[in-house]
């Protein structure tokens, strides 16, 4: 299994991959393993790839599924559910099925829209979906959204303790971590063992009026804009965090170049990151 050290690209990064594609350019460029977003299934899908086949490539491109990503179907209430859209179409089981097929490590949920819910309500919820995935031996974490029923680390640190699942924990995104206004000595406050994933990048000094469009167009590359990160990362030292490091960047200017690029960027990034630490 991926573990601390070992490093990942958060496959959201270029949606637009097909699936193949994706190994290959994460395999060239020197990542352990990566995410997958159900728009990647559905791209296998279409070449007539199915599930078997997509756990066959992953071995031959000397790859690992860190997490499928993301549930966001179980949590009620989004005000927004396409029925074309693979982020909302597949439930609970297929992403359960999914995950163990391929051997990944973790499933990650999010509420992606809705409103605020009771937190006992979620915690329930996310306790028994932990309960179902560690049948399959698999992590679930928890992201928050500053703009979601689940806003901000404390919400999530709460669902998570009333959820009591050794398997589940926190999903933390550095840059949902700064827009959300949280602080380091606030994360390393948290219960030991509570952060389960990871996903690194770095955020502008002045945030846009439009917090969902600036964290789909202009995440920066870590170190390059103005989050605390070596504080971020000594802090889930503390917190005895053992996720692998994975890098998610959603950047308008990625649209200009190829796949290939964009991951080896990222790859070169995240490299040149650790190097500092």
């Amino acid at each position: 299994m991926l573990q601390s050290g070992d490093l990942c690209l958060c496959s959201g990064s270029v949606a637009q991959a097909g699936y193949e594609q994706l190994l290959a350019a994460a395999s060239k460029a020197g990542f352990d393993g990566l995410s997958m977003w159900p728009y990647h299934y559905q791209s296998a899908l279409s070449c007539g790839i199915g599930i078997k086949d997509m756990a066959l490539m992953l071995d031959d491109y000397g790859l690992q599924l860190s997490e499928f990503d993301a549930l966001i179907t179980l949590i009620p209430g989004a005000e927004y559910e396409p029925p074309d859209d693979p982020m909302f179409k597949y439930g609970e089981q297929f992403f359960l099925d999914f995950a163990s097929e391929l051997g990944a490590r973790s499933i990650n949920v999010v509420q992606y829209f809705g409103p605020r819910l009771p937190t006992i309500q979620v915690g329930e919820l996310f306790g028994g979906f932990c309960e179902k995935a560690a049948r399959h031996n698999l992590l679930v974490s928890l992201e928050f959204l500053p703009w979601s029923g689940i806003p901000d680390l404390a919400t999530a640190a709460e669902i998570i303790r009333i959820a009591g699942a050794d398997n589940g924990g926190i999903n933390l995104d550095t840059w949902h971590f700064q827009r959300s206004g949280a602080s380091v000595e606030e994360l390393r406050a948290l219960p030991k063992g509570s952060v389960v994933t990871m996903q690194l990048n770095d955020a502008l000094a002045e945030p846009w009026d439009d917090v969902v469009a600036e964290t789909m167009q202009a995440r920066q590359l870590p170190g390059q804009g103005v989050i605390d990160l070596p504080g971020v990362m000594k802090a889930l030292d503390y917190l005895q965090c053992d996720a692998p490091l994975a890098i998610e960047v959603f950047n308008d200017d990625y649209q200009t170049q190829s796949v290939e690029q964009t991951v080896q960027q990222l790859g070169d990034a995240l490299r040149t990151f650790v190097g500092t630490l």
